[in-house]
């Protein structure tokens, strides 16, 4: 059987750069990571079958056990790493050295998926058929622009009862992450000469009014007592543009705002506080046009930690910590498709997407074998 260290490497040296940071064909693309999966599972004897939701670009679902299983336990890894600019180690060439595994996804996701795919070994699918329940793998596209794959999979008919998400979590059990709302503000003024201010309607100055406006409603917002693991929502203004030039009176100036929401959090209730405090500004004079644009709404998700899949991650892993996250992944969407659903795998998230991205070989290993008693405790429960 090959060691998780060497089908590691084998998944390094697989490019899957996500296509909307890569235009190379021979990188871009998780075409070929689908290919592999695919024929590693299907020799192993699931059942798998290809969804593609964007041509070239297929989800992998693969199935093993019993026809009619008294409990269906789904793993799921995304297939896409993030761009390989600028970084400082060869991306797809997996080098070994001091104990650490070098290349693009190392951290994430292909880590975590050779512990999964490396853990899933012939005595516990042997276990698990014969306990009549099932067990499955879903490989995702797109995760890192907007887990399209996995948004796309919630609204199909696909059901299990238990998903475990595959994320460089340092085999810490995430139960709750928020949710990413990404909102556009345009604020519209008038031009004119920069020696005549008093001409013109400086947007930059209207934004700027806009920018305590929004603080301010997100105050309001916030609930009385902070989520157990979460905290608090957040709000975060990530871009700006506006002004064509040093002696020319602005009149355009947009945001970019991303607000991480609660589960159960309804982001229309903020949205339409929201615009009725802005269009204030118009009433007042100080901008021409005021314009609030939903840009994208992701899926915040939260697991009881008294769940079955909880429980046995625990005893699996008893120095795991219980946590939440403010990172989004594909358990968003996918909570829509499972009764329980939890983050966990190998490696560090403080590693992802870093110019010279590694995994330990201890936590890899590490992981591997926890997976594997999580898969038997599984079978036996």
């Amino acid at each position: 059987m090959q060691s998780v260290t060497e089908l590691l490497k084998t998944l390094i040296g697989i490019p899957s750069v996500n296509p909307e940071d890569e235009t190379r064909p021979e990188f871009a693309g998780e075409a070929r990571m689908a290919e592999f999966i695919d024929g590693y599972l299907s020799n192993k004897g699931f059942a798998t079958e290809r969804i593609e939701l964007k041509p070239g670009r297929p989800n992998i679902i693969a199935r093993y056990g019993a026809e009619h299983p008294s409990r269906t336990l789904f793993i799921e890894g995304h297939m896409d790493t993030v761009s390989i600019a600028n970084m400082t180690v060869d991306p797809f060439n997996a080098n070994e050295e001091c104990g650490r595994i070098y290349g693009r996804g190392a951290s994430d996701m292909k880590g975590p998926t050779a512990a999964a795919l490396w853990a899933m070994d012939d005595e516990v699918l042997e276990a698990i058929k014969l306990a009549g329940k099932q067990i499955g793998y879903l490989a995702c596209i797109d995760e890192e622009k907007g887990a399209r794959g996995a948004r796309q999979m919630a609204e199909t008919d696909f059901h299990c009862d238990e998903m475990l998400v595959l994320e460089p979590t340092q085999l810490n059990l995430v139960l709750a992450h928020k949710a990413p709302a990404w909102i556009r503000v345009e604020v519209t003024g008038r031009a004119g000469h920069g020696a005549h201010p008093e001409r013109g309607i400086n947007a930059i100055e209207g934004m700027a009014k806009a920018i305590e406006i929004i603080r301010d409603v997100h105050q309001r917002h916030l609930p009385k007592n902070p989520h157990p693991l979460l905290g608090m929502p957040s709000i975060n203004i990530g871009t700006i543009e506006g002004g064509q030039g040093t002696n020319i009176i602005p009149d355009r100036c947009c945001i970019g705002i991303d607000r991480r929401i609660l589960p159960g959090e309804d982001l229309s209730i903020f949205m339409a506080d929201l615009n009725t405090q802005l269009s204030r500004l118009r009433e007042s004079g100080h901008v021409l046009a005021i314009e609030v644009k939903s840009l994208a709404e992701g899926e915040a998700f939260e697991t009881h930690d008294h769940a079955r899949l909880v429980q046995r991650l625990q005893k699996a892993h008893p120095a795991a910590q219980r946590q939440g996250s403010a990172w989004f992944s594909d358990a968003g969407p996918l909570s829509a498709c499972c009764d329980e659903i939890v983050v966990f795998g190998p490696g560090s998230i403080e590693q992802a997407h870093t110019k010279d991205e590694y995994i330990d070989i201890t936590a890899l290993q590490e992981g591997a074998a926890v997976l594997r008693d999580f898969l038997m405790a599984f079978a036996a429960e």
